[in-house]
């Protein structure tokens, strides 16, 4: 008996194949680029079809001139300390042909980015290098709140400034994508599939914000809310942890990040199907109300038409940055507002892994790229806090550590200035040792009223020690970003 799987026995050759059979087991073959150049192809067309753009007149962007001299924040941290006010000078030589794009996701147009993702494109070899950017990535700021997506509330460019001092590439473009864009487009095509890792659950506390999370386990099929509901869930509530702990997820952004991204591929690849062609008016209309560029719509079809020419569907790489997602550092902030000491999560890197990853990976620049280029924030093991530049521009945190004893145990609080205040009859403590990162620790300089010489000699009632005065935060938080946070770390907002 013939083992032959063939509609056809070998002794009955097959008739040539029409060109609808021929057509048709080439999709099999090659289904998802097919797949992603229809639909660019027809996105392009729509495009035309209402007067936007025509496929001839597509406009290779050219890399955008870098910004003035001394608009790098880095050369301005403080007066006196001898940092360069020019950017690096591999800036300027990068290589023919490679774009750089910063993708950000955010909830609305009022609150930080959830998601930070730098794209490499090379548009000689249609190689695509990613990697995201976790969200907690401590930056070098004097606010309580250092945090890399706070960074937006200054600006797109300002954004970009500290992509830069994190990872030496300064981005060309960027691409804002309000999260609630991928909700309709879900929604327009009638929702998508997704195996949901895990039974999630969360009520947002915050007041007036009404959102709630409430997903069950399993493949299944999201609309537009439902898919926000995973894109936008970390952790779960009280009462439903174990579900997300057995899944492996700890509540960290970092695992958020790559659930995102692996839903987003997925999401993407059933999006981009032939069938949909009828959403495209609808989809348009959704990527110009909630996506924000710089790159003109002639430049993004260039990019599209050259990513489908090279085959860019199956040369993208995701690059995971080598992170330390656990570190935690004292907040003055969140301590003064429960009269307890408290701590936010950051991300830290590995400083010499991180640059070996980006020259291989993510360098568009001909020369390389080195520690020294950049800014990068570590927790030390005493709580204390340094930059790989020298400085650290938040100069009262590491002046408030030698006194975090005084404040557990209630002898002493922090005032509205953030000064170290004991209660009456306490004593004053000693005068703290040099910090190990170089930091002046709290008595030694900066203006501060140092405790008595005399040990025995109790501090005057309500006597403040007074810290380094804090520089006005030009990169911060809203005024009610503390209490948010604060909200955050007992089980607030996501």
């Amino acid at each position: 008996m013939s083992r032959y799987k063939g509609k056809h026995s070998p002794e009955r050759p097959e008739k040539p194949a029409g060109l609808w059979e021929r057509w048709k087991a080439f999709y099999r073959r090659h289904r998802i680029p097919v797949l992603a150049a229809g639909m660019a192809v027809g996105v392009l067309a729509a495009a035309a079809a209402g007067g936007m753009i025509w496929w001839h007149t597509l406009e290779q962007p050219e890399v955008p001139v870098l910004p003035d001299p001394g608009s790098d924040p880095l050369g301005s941290l403080e007066e006196g300390v001898e940092l360069s006010e020019e950017m690096p000078d591999y800036l300027s030589d990068q290589k023919e042909g490679v774009y750089t794009i910063l993708f950000l996701g955010r909830t609305d147009d009022t609150n930080q980015t959830d998601m930070m993702m730098l794209i490499v494109f090379d548009s000689n070899t249609g190689e695509v290098n990613a990697c995201s950017i976790p969200r907690d990535t401590m930056i070098n700021l004097s606010a309580d709140a250092k945090k890399i997506n706070s960074a937006i509330f200054n600006g797109v460019d300002n954004v970009k400034s500290w992509v830069r001092k994190t990872l030496g590439v300064y981005p060309n473009f960027y691409v804002m994508l309000d999260w609630q864009a991928v909700g309709d487009l879900v929604e327009a095509v009638g929702g998508v599939y997704y195996d949901v890792p895990c039974r999630m659950y969360y009520v947002d506390s915050t007041p007036g914000s009404g959102f709630k999370i409430d997903l069950e386990p399993g493949y299944q099929l999201l609309d537009g809310d439902k898919a926000m509901q995973l894109i936008r869930w970390r952790k779960n509530a009280p009462g439903y942890t174990q579900y997300s702990r057995e899944a492996g997820f700890d509540g960290s952004n970092t695992k958020r990040t790559e659930m995102q991204q692996d839903f987003m591929v997925q999401a993407a690849q059933q999006v981009l199907q032939l069938k949909n062609v009828g959403y495209l008016g609808s989809m348009v209309k959704t990527f110009r109300e909630h996506v924000e560029t710089d790159l003109s719509l002639s430049n993004m079809a260039w990019f599209a038409r050259t990513a489908l020419e090279l085959g860019s569907a199956e040369k993208v790489t995701f690059h995971t940055l080598p992170a330390n997602a656990n570190g935690s550092a004292f907040s003055r902030a969140n301590t003064r507002a429960s009269g307890k000491v408290s701590y936010l999560s950051f991300v830290t890197f590995d400083q010499k892994a991180l640059v070996e990853l980006v020259n291989e990976h993510l360098n568009p620049y001909n020369q390389p790229i080195s520690l020294g280029d950049l800014d990068l924030m570590h927790i030390n093991a005493d709580g204390t806090i340094s930059s790989s530049t020298g400085y650290t521009a938040d100069t009262l945190n590491n002046a408030i550590i030698p006194y975090l004893a005084d404040l557990q145990s209630g002898a002493a609080y922090l005032d509205s200035s953030y000064n170290v205040v004991y209660y009456e009859n306490e004593e004053t403590p000693e005068e703290p040792e040099e910090t190990p990162d170089g930091e002046t620790a709290p008595g030694e300089s900066g203006g501060e009223t140092v405790p008595p010489e005399e040990p025995e000699q109790e501090a005057p009632p309500e006597e403040p020690v007074t810290l380094p005065e804090e520089e006005p935060e030009q990169e911060t938080l809203p005024e009610e970003g503390a209490e948010e946070i604060q909200t955050e770390i007992e089980g607030g907002t996501t």
